[in-house]
């Protein structure tokens, strides 16, 4: 028993020395010769957790439950220290974070560790002797010490960054209590914030052993879990991610992520992607085999690779394939008639769903919680069994510890400032694969958005549904390769009164601009739009006809004496019984007037692709270059969650060319 004793406390002293010494040195260098990283923070980060929940958890002294706490946030492929390392915590599942600050020379506390600017940062100098704005200047380096974009937050930042998402404590807190604590009142964040000296014992002894760096040797890092496990202490782990999973679930289940897929009712989760630390026999897994919070489970199998096409007798991943449906008040696939007072009741319903700001050009609106979550919480309810005779009974509810989404991860998020205006744009941009022939030429998409994505964050846009996302898939792709690009707006650009912003015109510079930096065929420019969209689809196309070949224009209208010039464009209009036909018979009788020829149709919002096609050849066969389809039934927001999905109206649009009329 002393022989056993003298063995633990070296091991802890060890550990504790190794901490220490990672503490004042930080994360070593590495070579600088790696691979680019994504610096992209996303404000609307769902968090795993609900932070009440987690510090109740924390302080409950009988509560042993493994808890991850990641030192300077996930740093590896970002900046410590740094938003962008919070935000990969907690897309992680971590339970808190644990912050370095200092001070400047004009008392700002910023997240820090060193002294120095020297090794974190583009510049050099003590923290103590740079103001807030010569340190707001600076960019902080990542881990292997390449630039980012990335600027040193304060800890204000990182207390209001960290609200409702994921617990914060500081590791220095004493050198700066006073200052700290005001803080977290200032932030309203006494909910997240925790001291360490606070956690009862039962945490606090953990902590002084907490693994701090990967370096650590994988095999330690599980003797020391394994050790405190079974003397029914919490265990705190620090930024490591080789042990990470296994101290998430405690289980067999090393990996975990949701795939999400975008509807045109919005993102939502299409499969998860469970990863085991053996082979599962295929023939004990099935759809009853796992249950999933507010999901049905349409099917589960074993899979060779991480996507449902890998489906295979055996395999260490398992799909667990949701069921998602296209969802669409007062009709189903009968196309049952709606009653005025149904679309009334779903247009209210809708508004409120989507919570469109006062319609009037320069609103901005607040940024919204992601209303898509990609957290998928998850069961394994009944045995599974691996290739070598291995029972798995696991009971645990598990989080998934990644998360991606088809097709919106394919877009690339940028920034135009248009020199004209003075704006700055930001919008996402969907390029083919650079396996592509080099000197090809590309048609190119630009989607514009309704007014409910105004001020989001910058894939917003993307995820609302298939306005933009449609023309990236690798489907319509196979048939028409082409470059899209989302705008996501600041504000409500246009309004209901044709009140317009400058950025109307940054948009057409932008276009200019991608026609002057990408492979794009000139001649087979498409615009289309939704609700605000679709006005600016108007409002451009009538005030630069030539730029354009043509235009889908999805529920919105603009001033009829205003589109005389786009009267000789190909273009189609759709539109519900939910907005009084949007004005379209206005627009239609105005470029009758200029010479246009317009051909107009009555559809059931619910219908097959099948019929869609034969209803889009028979809506072509009468001819002329405006074509009209009125949906008999559905809201004005029915009209876009259907509209991108009609396939043979990409295809129209796809053939029409710039003739410079």
């Amino acid at each position: 028993m002393r022989r056993f004793m003298i063995v633990w406390a070296l091991l802890g002293v060890c550990i504790i020395a190794f901490a220490a010494q990672q503490q004042k040195e930080g994360p070593q260098q590495k070579p600088a010769q790696q691979p680019k990283v994504d610096f992209t923070v996303n404000y609307a980060v769902e968090s795993n957790y609900n932070t009440a929940d987690l510090r109740k958890q924390l302080f409950d002294k009988k509560d042993t439950t493994v808890m991850l706490v990641s030192h300077r946030g996930d740093w590896h492929g970002t900046a410590e220290n740094s938003l962008h390392a919070i935000q990969k915590a907690i897309e992680k599942g971590c339970a808190a974070v644990a912050v370095d600050v200092r001070k400047t020379r004009d008392d700002s506390l910023v997240l820090m560790a060193d002294e120095t600017v020297d090794r974190m940062t583009n510049g050099k100098g003590r923290v103590a002797d740079l103001t807030l704005a010569e340190l707001r200047a600076l960019t902080l380096k990542e881990y292997h010490g390449n630039p980012t974009p990335l600027r040193v937050p304060t800890l204000e930042e990182a207390l209001r960054f960290c609200k409702g998402k994921i617990l914060i404590t500081v590791s220095n807190y004493n050198d700066y209590k006073k200052d700290i604590d005001a803080l977290v009142k200032q932030t309203n964040t006494g909910t997240e914030f925790f001291r360490l000296d606070k956690v009862p014992r039962k945490t606090a002894a953990t902590w002084k052993m907490a693994i701090e760096h990967e370096q650590v040797p994988h095999d330690s890092v599980y003797a020391v879990y394994g050790r405190l496990r079974a003397k029914g202490v919490t265990v705190f782990v620090t930024d490591a991610p080789k042990a990470f999973n296994g101290f998430l679930n405690i289980s067999h289940v090393m990996a975990s992520k949701s795939v999400s897929r975008v509807y045109g009712d919005g993102q939502k989760v299409d499969y998860i992607l469970v990863r085991y630390d053996h082979a599962i026999d295929g023939a004990t897994v099935n759809k009853n085999t796992y249950a999933v919070e507010n999901h049905v489970v349409a099917d589960a199998f074993t899979s060779s690779t991480e996507t449902p096409d890998g489906r295979a007798d055996q395999g260490n991943n398992v799909i667990i394939v949701l069921k998602n449906t296209l969802y669409l008040d007062n009709t189903n696939t009968s196309a049952k008639s709606t009653t005025a007072t149904d679309t009334a009741k779903n247009e209210t319903r809708d508004e409120q769903q989507h919570a469109i700001p006062t319609i009037s050009a320069g609103s901005k609106p607040e940024r919204k919680n992601n209303p898509y979550p990609t957290t998928v919480v998850f069961r394994q309810t009944t045995p599974v069994k691996t290739t070598d005779g291995k029972t798995y009974t696991e009971r645990l509810l598990l989080r998934n510890t990644m998360a991606g989404t088809l097709v919106v991860d394919d877009f690339k998020q940028k920034v135009y400032r248009d020199s004209k205006t003075g704006d700055s744009l930001r919008y996402n941009i969907f390029v083919p694969s650079k396996e592509t022939d080099a000197s090809r030429k590309y048609p190119l998409v630009v989607f514009l958005h309704d007014a409910s994505c105004a001020g989001q964050e910058d894939t917003y846009t993307l995820r609302q549904g298939l306005g933009a996302v449609v023309w990236a898939t690798p489907e319509e792709q196979a048939k028409h390769p082409c470059i899209v690009v989302a705008p996501q707006f600041d504000e409500v650009v246009v309004d209901d009164d044709y009140h317009q912003t400058s950025a109307a015109e940054s948009t057409a510079d932008l276009i200019r601009d991608l026609l002057a930096r990408y492979p794009v065929d000139t001649a087979r420019v498409y615009i289309t739009g939704q609700s605000m969209g679709c006005m600016m689809t108007y409002l451009l196309m009538s005030k630069y006809p030539s730029l354009f070949a043509a235009g889908y224009l999805v529920a919105g209208h603009w001033r009829a004496s205003y589109l005389a010039p786009m009267s000789k464009k190909p273009l189609w209009l759709v539109s519900s019984a939910g907005k009084s036909k949007e004005g379209a018979e206005e627009a239609i009788a105005e470029w009758q007037q200029h010479g246009g020829v317009a051909a107009t149709a009555e559809w059931p919002l619910t219908a097959t692709d099948e019929e869609r096609d034969a209803a889009t050849a028979a809506l072509l066969s009468q001819g002329g270059n405006i074509h009209y389809s009125h949906l008999t039934s559905g809201s004005h927001f029915d009209t876009w969650r259907v509209a991108y999905g009609f396939r043979a109206i990409r295809d129209w649009l796809f053939r029409q060319h710039n003739r410079g009329e």
